[in-house]
């Protein structure tokens, strides 16, 4: 017995819990979130969803006119006869975006630009390298790359606010915009208008202007009618953009030592910058069918970082101008943010004016005062609750929010880019001071 070789049943046990600890680890690298079967099946689905978007170039492509146009009737009867794999291919009374899914599930839409995205659905985070699109009823959102749409109830929404947020947690309200809507926020010129203040060998001239926001062009925001002229006027009416203005150096006025507080060299830096960011909005919301909000009033955070999130304190006693250089710091590769410009807060308006209640009814909101759902000193029911009456942190209040968007109405007035009389910038909000 002493010469026979064997294990004894300890060694045994042993030997198999340490097989199954291997066998565990095993299966962790083959299964687990980062695990090699799941990055295969990530990399094909990558693989998969380059080949269908270069399918869809290559027949978008020879789908154009003459005139370098597409028609999105004969986008989806070509789609339809290039492309096999297909389970649907749609464009909503003969309008774009042109939906498109394949029968493996993967779904795109393609702009009137002959642009392609992928559709993403609630809670999903578009590439980080490419925007998506996000539809919801008659509408389509355009979600930047790497933010992600809120898969939170009564969030998803476009028609009654879609939420979207980025990376660091900062969240915006899509504003949809038609093509009659933008018809009625600006007009075009072929001769133009000089900006206030520049002429001769340094004139700059904008084709681009809003539009006078009067009841016949049914812009008339609840009993106010706002006036508004050319560029480069300064006696009545008062209000227009893209345009500059030369005040007496408060700290809504535009002279010289303000010019850096912006981050312009010059008068004329900035009345440039003016009319190409006017144009760029204009141009923005005619190719992605609307623009985004903050969702909540501008703030910082208790380390200094600026936040569009709720529960922060709203920046406020800062003049125009360094207000104007914060907004355009939410810009990064994907995104350009900016100061809201007057015709982009008149389709605000026009946004909240009305939701959908559950039962799916239009419900109207009142524009004449907004009183029940504002911060005033003199809010009323359901607007006046404890707290209302005084400034209070961004979405202080659930019943300050108006189609996901708090405070638009109260708690704090805002700057425009709108220049107003000749030596102000506009403020819209009649909130609290």
């Amino acid at each position: 017995m002493k010469n026979n070789k064997g294990i004894t049943l300890v060694a045994l046990v042993v030997t198999i819990i340490i097989l199954l600890i291997l066998a565990g680890i095993t299966v962790a690298a083959l299964t687990g979130d980062n695990g090699l079967i799941g990055k295969s099946g990530d990399a094909k689905n990558a693989t998969e969803r380059a080949n269908e978007k270069e399918e869809l170039e290559v027949a978008v492509t020879r789908l154009y006119d003459k005139r370098g146009n597409l028609n999105a009737t004969k986008v989806v009867d070509g789609i339809n006869k290039d492309i096999k794999n297909l389970n649907t291919v749609t464009a909503t009374d003969g309008n774009f975006p042109v939906k498109v899914e394949y029968k493996n599930g993967h779904k795109y839409q393609i702009t009137s630009d002959g642009n392609i995205m992928i559709s993403v659905n609630a809670g999903d985070t578009a590439p980080d390298d490419a925007n998506a699109a996000y539809s919801s009823g008659e509408f389509t959102a355009i979600i930047p790359a790497g933010f992600t749409v809120s898969g939170t109830e009564g969030e998803t929404s476009i028609e009654n606010g879609l939420v979207v947020r980025d990376s660091n947690q900062n969240e915006w309200v899509w504003i949809p915009v038609s093509s009659t809507d933008l018809a009625k926020m600006y007009v075009e010129d072929s001769t133009g208008w000089n900006l206030l203040g520049t002429s001769g060998d340094t004139a700059v001239n904008t084709k681009l202007r809003t539009r006078e926001l009067t009841t016949q062009n049914k812009f008339k925001l609840g009993n106010r009618e706002l006036q508004r002229t050319t560029p480069g006027i300064t006696s009545s009416p008062f209000y227009r953009e893209p345009d500059m203005i030369n005040g007496d150096g408060s700290q809504y006025d535009n002279v010289e030592q303000n010019w850096t507080d912006a981050g312009f060299e010059s008068y004329t830096d900035m009345a440039i910058n003016f009319k190409n960011d006017y144009k760029d909005m204009i141009d923005s919301i005619r190719n992605n069918g609307g623009f985004y909000i903050g969702r909540y009033e501008l703030g910082k955070d208790s380390n200094g970082n600026l936040q569009e999130k709720s529960g922060i304190g709203v920046i406020d006693q800062i003049n125009w101008y360094k207000l104007y250089k914060l907004c355009k710091s939410f810009s990064g590769e994907n995104v350009q943010s900016r100061m809201i410009w007057g015709c982009q807060w008149d389709q605000v308006c026009r946004f909240i004016s009305s939701y959908k209640n559950d039962k799916g009814e239009i419900v109207l909101r009142n524009l004449d005062n907004s009183k029940t759902y504002g911060n005033y000193y003199d809010s009323e029911s359901p607007a006046n609750v404890t707290g209302s009456g005084k400034v209070q942190k961004t979405g202080f209040s659930e019943y300050w929010k108006t189609n996901n968007i708090y405070d638009f109405a109260g708690n704090e007035q805002e700057f425009t880019q709108e220049a107003g009389w000749h030596q102000d910038r506009t403020i819209r909000g009649r909130g609290l001071q």
